[in-house]
Parts: C-alpha cells; sequence; structure tokens
C-alpha cells in the first residue's frame, strides 16, 4: 500500500501535525505532534516548512544551463531578500525559457532543522514550503488557519502570513479582485463582506492533491543529511605508530608551549601592574597582587550604566535591514511607541510592494511579531501601518 506521509512545523520550527496520505484509497487523515520524539522514525517524510520561513519569487535569468542558474538566480534576486545573499540557500525551477521559479530559506533556519532532523533520527525525504500544501486555484482566496495563524492564497500566485484576527481586514485589500473563498476552518460571515462567496472547506485530501499535481521545489539541499566517511581502513600496526607519533608530538608541542606561557605571563601581569598604577594611583597592596582582577573591579565601579539593548531599538535594527533590500519601493513615513508595540508607517504604490516588506521584515526579525495594520489608497500610492511587537 502507497502512503505519503507529511509533517507540518509551527513559527518555532517545531513539528505539531502529521499528515497521511493513502494514495491507493484517496483516504487522508492527521494526528497531532508535540515534539520531535513523538515523530515515527520508520516514515519517510515530507517536512513543510512555515512559510515566514522560505521566500518566495520568480527570475528571469536567460539561461537553461543548471550550473549557470545555480550561481546567477541569488544574485537576480538580491534586492528582494533582507540578508546576504551568503545567508541563505536557494532552490529552484523552470517556468519556461528565461523564466524560473525561486524558493529561499535562511542557513540558519536549515542548520536548526537539520540538528533536529539528526538528532532524532528522522527519515526525511524532502523540504517544502506550506505555501505548496495549501491548494490554491484562479479567482479564489485559500485561507489555511493553524491556531491564531492563517495563511492567505490569492489565487494561484501571491500568498500572505497574517494573524488570524486579520483575515477580516486583509480580505477587501488583498482579495478585492477574487471572486471566491474557501478554508479549512468555518468561513465566517465577515469573509463574505468583501462581495467573496464561499466555496466548500478545504478537505486533507485537497492538499495532497495540490501538492502531488503542482509543481513545488524541494529545499533540500543535495547531501544535507549525508555523512561522508573517506577514511580507508588502517592496519593495527600503522595505527600504533600513528598514535605513538600524534602522542610524542603532542607532548613536545605542550612542553614547548607551557615554557612559552610562563614567560608570556610574567610579561602580562607586569605589564597590568604597570598599566593599574598609572591609571590609579590609590592601588592597596591586596589590589597589587592581582592587579588584572583588580583593574577589572574598577572598571566596573566606573562604568556603572551597562547597555541594555531595549525592544525599541531591537526593532529599529531590524527595520533597517529589511528596509536596504526595498529602499526603492518604500517609503517611511512615520514611527512611534504605542503600548510596547512600533508602528511604522509606510507608503508603496502598490500593495504587493508592502506585502514583501512585511515578509522581508518578519523574516528579519524573528523575535517579534510582525503585523500588517490599516491600509489606506491616497493619490495612486498605498499606505499601510506595520506593527513590531517583541514575542
Amino acid at each position: 500500500m502507497s502512503q505519503q506521509y507529511i509533517l507540518r512545523l509551527n513559527q518555532n520550527g517545531v513539528p505539531y501535525q502529521a499528515c497521511i496520505f493513502d494514495q491507493e484509497n484517496k483516504r487522508s487523515r492527521e494526528s497531532i505532534i508535540k515534539d520531535w520524539a513523538d515523530v515515527p522514525k520508520d516514515k519517510e517524510w515530507t517536512v513543510l516548512l512555515p512559510a515566514t520561513w522560505v521566500y518566495q519569487t520568480q527570475s528571469s535569468v536567460p539561461s537553461k544551463n543548471t550550473e549557470v542558474l545555480k550561481q546567477s538566480i541569488p544574485y537576480a534576486v538580491e534586492e528582494e531578500l533582507s540578508n546576504d545573499v551568503e545567508d541563505n540557500h536557494f532552490a529552484f525551477a523552470i517556468l519556461e525559457e528565461g523564466r524560473q521559479k525561486v524558493s529561499v530559506v535562511s542557513l540558519m533556519h536549515l542548520s536548526q532543522l537539520k540538528a533536529a532532523v539528526i538528532t532524532h533520527e528522522i527519515n526525511v525525504k524532502r523540504l517544502l514550503s506550506e505555501v505548496d500544501f495549501c491548494p490554491k486555484s484562479e479567482g479564489v482566496v485559500s485561507i489555511w488557519i493553524h491556531e491564531d495563524q492563517a495563511l492567505l492564497c490569492l489565487g494561484e500566485g501571491e500568498t500572505l502570513s497574517v494573524a488570524k484576527e486579520q483575515v477580516v481586514s486583509m480580505l477587501p485589500v488583498f482579495a478585492a479582485d477574487l471572486d471566491w473563498v474557501q478554508s479549512n476552518h468555518p468561513i465566517a460571515p465577515e469573509w463574505l463582506s468583501a462581495e467573496l462567496e464561499a466555496k466548500p472547506a478545504i478537505q486533507l485530501s485537497d492538499c495532497f492533491y495540490a501538492i502531488n499535481n503542482h509543481p513545488v521545489i524541494d529545499l533540500m539541499p543535495a547531501g544535507w543529511l549525508k555523512i561522508e566517511d573517506n577514511n580507508k581502513p588502517l592496519s593495527q600496526a600503522k595505527v600504533l605508530i600513528l598514535a605513538a607519533v600524534l602522542i610524542v608530538s603532542w607532548i613536545g608541542i605542550k612542553s614547548f608551549q607551557h615554557i612559552q606561557v610562563n614567560q608570556r605571563l610574567d610579561d602580562i601581569k607586569s605589564q597590568q601592574l604597570a598599566l593599574f598604577t598609572s591609571r590609579f594611583g590609590d592601588a592597596s597592596k591586596s589590589e597589587l597582587v592581582d592587579p588584572y582582577a583588580a583593574l577589572q573591579s574598577r572598571m566596573q565601579r566606573v562604568n556603572q550604566a551597562e547597555s541594555i539593548e531595549t525592544p525599541f531599538l531591537t526593532a529599529l535594527n531590524h527595520l533597517g535591514e529589511a528596509i536596504q533590500s526595498h529602499k526603492q519601493n518604500i517609503d517611511i513615513q512615520s514611527l512611534r511607541m504605542v503600548d510596547k508595540k512600533l508602528e511604522v508607517q509606510i507608503t508603496a504604490e502598490t500593495m504587493t510592494l508592502i506585502n514583501r516588506f512585511q515578509q522581508s521584515l518578519q523574516q528579519s526579525a524573528l523575535g517579534f511579531k510582525v503585523l500588517i495594520g490599516v491600509n489606506e489608497q491616497n493619490a495612486g500610492r498605498f499606505k499601510s501601518v506595520i506593527t513590531m511587537e517583541k514575542l
């Protein structure tokens, strides 16, 4: 019996749901997973990364050569990213000649995930974005809700990750040109106020159909979980000889280092004593015994004010990083701190540019909840308020 296994991760990279699909009988089921320890080790899993982890876009590199595309695509989309090219892993699929679908995930997230997978011995087949798991069709806004988060798939292209309570305010703005709405949860009446008609609820089998019948990008790097062992077997005699040489070398090096360290320590202590007495003329006898500790104690008393990074300064730092990649498209109008939330008023030519900026800011500020608030349109430009709240 052919079965397909999918493991969904939350924003912190912890599994929360296992989905199983019987391809022969076309039946699907789901179960709750609380931690990596609950994941069965005898299954081959497709892992779904959170939408906020994966940035999806398109590139236009005029080449069919795979190696050329691997080297060119990262720099073709560099201006859209909120961090350095070298800090990300890029995967792509060719849509047509000269046009590629691109997915980007940070190496930090991949490293975090790899450590968990190896530690718990999980058999991972591929890594996909949860955006690919949400059914999408033309003219339909698909809303996938889990706990307090909502994933909005607008038609067959653009996606948006927001808080659940923001869905009702997002629909009139982002789904204004769409006709239907569908969700894995019961459709709230206020969703239909945006002149959308309800479609049947999304079933788990619909998600498997979407992931199996539409082009998706596998984000797993080549040889990601393989452990290479190029060591050739050595005879016992060679091993003993090498061990003896290593021990003798280690003893010689340590002895030489010990002599040098003792000489260097005496020089350093003399320098510390001279520095301390030149800076503090009232040194006591006990302080002269250990001038380094005494210097640290005196400097701590001199510099009582410790540098504490406030949430406001942290948020401003992440905002500065994100705006670097969008400075030609996004204008910041004002900043203010309200109830420990940083409110950033921005303007742009389209809501798509504002949405991309919000996604880049969320990827940069992982310690904050980044949400889009009020949206207005004035003189051909869209105005929006983005809030940053410390998690």
